[in-house]
C-alpha cells in the first residue's frame, strides 16, 4: 500500500514537473511571438487601438514571465512596455487631467516605470548577480558593472531602464529621494550614449536634452548645450521622429522663450507625412495630437 501511495506521489510530481517544463516551453515561444506584437504596437498608426490592445499585450507578456521567470527577451520587452506605455499615453493624462484627478494619474504613471525599473532590473541579475544591490547602493561597485557590460547585450535594457528611472523623476519633482537618483541615472544614460548613440531614435541624446534644461533653471546647464543635444537627437532619424520635434518645441523653444519657433516646429509636426516613420507611426501619430493641443496653449507659455 505504501509502495503503491508512493508512486502515486512521485507520479504526480512527475506530472507537475512535466506541466511546469511545457509551461516554460510555451513561454519561451510566446515571447518571439510578443516580440513582433512590441513591434505592432510601435507601427500602429491608430492611437486609440494602441492603447487598448496595448494594455493587453502587456499583461500577457507580464503573464508569460510568471512561467518563465528568466527569459531575458521578457523581461526587457516588459520593461520596456510598461515605460513606453507611460510615456505614450499616462503622461500625456497627466498633463490633461482635471486638477482633481491628476494626481491619480500622476501617480498610476509613476508606478508604470518603477515596474519597469524591476523588471529591467531582474533582467540584469541574470547576468550580474549583485546588479540590483548596486543599483541602489553608494561606491563605486556600480561603475564597475557599467565597466564591463556587453554593448551587445546590455545595450536594450540599460536604456530602458535609464529611460523608466528618468521618467520617473520627471513626475516627481517633490520627491528628494528620486531626485538624489539622478547621477545614477545619468551614469546609465552616458554608457547607453557611448555605446549606441542612436539608440530609440536617439532617445540618449534627448535624456542629455532635458537634463541640460533642467539643470540651466539652476546652474550647470544651458540652452545652448540642450540645443546641440536636441540637434543631435533629431539627426538621428533626419528628422523623422515627430515626437522629437513636439519635445524641442515644448521643453527648448518654450525655455529659450522663443514662440516663433515654438510654433513653426510643431507647425512643421502636424506637417510631416503620416508615414514619414513607419517603424515609430505610433509615437508619431502622438506626436500630432499633443501638437495641436500645445499649439491651441501658446499664449499660456509665451507673452
Amino acid at each position: 500500500m505504501r509502495l503503491a501511495l508512493g508512486a502515486v506521489v512521485i507520479g504526480l510530481l512527475a506530472a507537475q514537473g512535466c506541466a511546469d517544463f511545457m509551461a516554460e516551453i510555451a513561454a519561451n515561444q510566446a515571447a518571439n511571438v510578443l516580440g513582433k506584437a512590441a513591434r505592432s504596437f510601435d507601427t500602429e498608426p491608430d492611437p486609440w487601438l494602441a492603447y487598448h490592445g496595448g494594455l493587453s499585450q502587456l499583461k500577457f507578456a507580464e503573464g508569460a514571465l510568471e512561467a518563465s521567470p528568466e527569459n531575458e527577451d521578457l523581461l526587457v520587452l516588459v520593461g520596456r512596455s510598461y515605460t513606453q506605455f507611460s510615456f505614450a499615453f499616462l503622461h500625456d493624462e497627466v498633463e490633461t487631467s482635471a486638477d482633481a484627478d491628476r494626481e491619480m494619474s500622476r501617480r498610476r504613471a509613476m508606478e508604470f516605470h518603477k515596474r519597469a525599473r524591476k523588471f529591467i532590473s531582474r533582467r540584469m541579475v541574470l547576468d550580474v548577480e549583485d546588479f540590483d544591490r548596486a543599483l541602489l547602493s553608494a561606491g563605486d561597485r556600480f561603475d564597475q558593472i557599467l565597466s564591463q557590460l556587453d554593448p551587445k547585450e546590455h545595450v536594450a535594457p540599460m536604456y530602458w531602464l535609464g529611460s523608466s528611472w528618468w521618467h520617473l523623476i520627471s513626475l516627481a519633482d517633490d520627491d528628494p529621494t528620486l531626485v538624489a537618483d539622478l547621477p545614477r541615472v545619468h551614469a546609465i544614460m552616458k554608457w547607453v550614449h557611448a555605446s549606441a548613440p542612436g539608440f530609440d531614435a536617439g532617445g540618449a541624446e534627448a535624456y542629455f536634452a532635458l537634463v541640460e534644461l533642467r539643470l540651466a533653471k539652476q546652474e550647470g546647464g544651458s540652452l545652448e548645450g540642450a540645443k546641440a543635444r536636441f540637434d543631435a537627437a533629431l539627426a538621428a532619424t533626419n528628422g523623422k521622429a515627430l515626437m522629437m520635434k513636439a519635445l524641442y518645441a515644448r521643453h527648448y523653444c518654450r525655455a529659450a522663450g522663443d514662440r516663433e519657433a515654438y510654433l513653426r516646429t510643431l507647425q512643421d509636426v502636424l506637417d510631416a507625412p503620416d508615414d514619414a516613420l513607419p517603424e515609430r507611426s505610433l509615437m508619431n501619430a502622438l506626436a500630432k495630437q499633443r501638437a495641436t493641443r500645445w499649439i491651441a496653449e501658446v499664449d499660456k507659455y509665451f507673452e
